[in-house]
């Protein structure tokens, strides 16, 4: 994986975070809508804010792991090594010239 891959993934990811909370403020924003028409009440809306964030929460957290395996997928392909692989030789390299 190229540098300008692993920051195109990156960005991804980081621009997910901030995908959240603007969905966020946006289902408050359609609820908020609906109380002030009387489809909702003030009661419900704040469970069904609650709700579709934790929905929405959980979805982010469904790509990210996606994304995550996809990346380590990648890295495996192109024989990248990892920060364990580079963690388990430096050991080895630590125990032969003890």
């Amino acid at each position: 994986m190229s540098h300008s891959e692993l920051e195109l993934a990156k960005k991804v990811f980081l621009s997910g975070l901030g995908i959240a909370t603007l969905a966020k403020e946006k289902v408050e924003c359609v609820v908020n809508e609906l109380v002030q028409r009387g489809d909702v009440t003030k009661k419900d809306a704040d469970g069904i804010v609650e709700a579709l964030v934790k929905k929405g929460q959980e979805a982010e957290n469904d790509i990210q792991k996606i994304i995550r395996q996809e990346i380590i997928k990648m890295m495996d392909e192109m024989g990248i090594a990892t920060k364990k692989d580079i963690q388990a030789i430096e050991e080895k390299i630590s125990q032969i010239t003890r």
